[in-house]
């Protein structure tokens, strides 16, 4: 007779969730718009690199145990700890999303990043979609960007249109040619490609 062990990954992610809400056996602390923030250097370290970096190595943060935060929101930030201790993403707005990728992508978390790069991908709108293009372009997710130039090409006339395309021509004019030749090339339209 054999006996089987139930899956209680659901309890290990409460379980990971209440040790990152109780700061009380935290040993790091992030500074984030004034307001604290406590982590476990072992959880954190395992997840991101650049923190294990921080902390493991001659640098100022491994002596004080305190990381200043100055490129990101509290609420933001402590969705960014929270996934890097229950690789769950509890508020799935696109502005959080959109940030929470660009975190992933400073402190070196892979998976939030293929996460949030999924996610922008299956929620890409006209108005989002400069925005997304110039996100990929920055941090070289080649399937984003590929995303969002088969959505302009499919939405061109309204894309050329809007204020953050605009942007896009005036910050970084040779991504503004890419999209544009991509989009008005004579070939054969491919169908529209998603995640």
């Amino acid at each position: 007779m054999s006996f089987k062990f139930e899956n209680d990954s659901h309890d290990l992610v409460k379980d990971l969730e209440t040790l990152y809400r109780d700061s009380s056996t935290a040993d790091v602390t992030f500074i984030v718009e004034g307001l604290k923030l406590g982590a476990h250097t072992s959880i954190i370290g395992c997840r991101s690199s650049v923190f294990a970096k921080m902390l493991d190595h001659d640098m100022l943060e491994k002596g004080t145990r305190r990381i200043q935060i100055t490129d990101a929101d509290f609420q933001v930030f402590d969705a960014f700890l929270l996934y890097l201790y229950t690789a769950q993403i509890k508020n799935e707005d696109w502005e959080t999303v959109y940030s929470l990728y660009s975190l992933a992508a400073k402190y070196d978390a892979s998976s939030l990043k293929h996460k949030c790069s999924h996610w922008l991908g299956k929620n890409i709108s006209l108005e989002t979609v400069c925005k997304c293009c110039a996100l990929a372009e920055l941090h070289g997710d080649q399937l984003l960007k590929q995303i969002t130039k088969l959505f302009m090409r499919e939405h061109l006339n309204e894309t050329l249109q809007t204020t953050d395309w605009q942007i896009i021509v005036s910050d970084d004019s040779q991504l503004a040619s890419e999209v544009l030749s991509f989009a008005t090339s004579r070939m054969q339209h491919a169908p529209f490609l998603s995640f």
